[in-house]
């Protein structure tokens, strides 16, 4: 049963449009952030947009970066689609969450986009990162399954299929 959020538990910032909110959830996983991301990285990223309410992937590759206001990660190839803002950004290499998508360079074609580094996302909630490392210290649910997709993607042998590791 959903519970209410009240205002005390949001702490958010206008812009770059960040919000931390705060639930009293016992025993939930949450996403291993990491700021290391390099140009030519694959990333994957995954929101719910206008045009797919439901839910819908995205694969967009690192371009470099772009500075504003803000530093930015540059995404290339890849559409970045209308409501897609604040949807994770997995990178393929360390498999974990580096940025959160900005927003879109062209919702019409597959220019890609901007994300926000999630080293950025600590200067406006200073510790979260080193809370989410000691969350993931404790806790190795995203690891062992991350773990387990590599196995399962790498390798057909007859050895890891007899450990069920993959």
């Amino acid at each position: 049963k959903p519970e209410k959020v009240s205002q005390k538990d949001i702490f958010a910032n206008d812009y770059p449009d960040l919000a931390l909110l705060r639930v009293n959830i016992s025993k939930h996983p949450c996403v291993y952030l990491d700021g290391d991301f390099q140009v030519r990285d694959e990333f994957y990223s995954f929101g719910y947009t206008s045009d797919q309410p439901k839910g819908e992937g995205a694969t967009v590759d690192c371009e470099g970066t772009y500075d504003e206001d803000y530093h930015l990660i540059k995404l290339k190839m890849g559409q970045i689609q209308q409501g897609a803002s604040g949807s994770p950004l997995l990178s393929s290499r360390t498999e974990r969450v580096c940025g959160m998508i900005q927003m879109s360079r062209d919702t019409e074609s597959d220019r890609g986009g901007f994300a926000f580094p999630i080293e950025s996302v600590n200067s406006f909630f200073p510790g979260i990162l080193e809370i989410n490392k000691r969350f993931h210290d404790r806790d190795k649910r995203w690891e062992d399954a991350s773990a387990h997709q590599a196995c399962r993607f790498h390798c057909s042998c007859l050895i890891c299929k007899a450990r069920h590791c993959c």
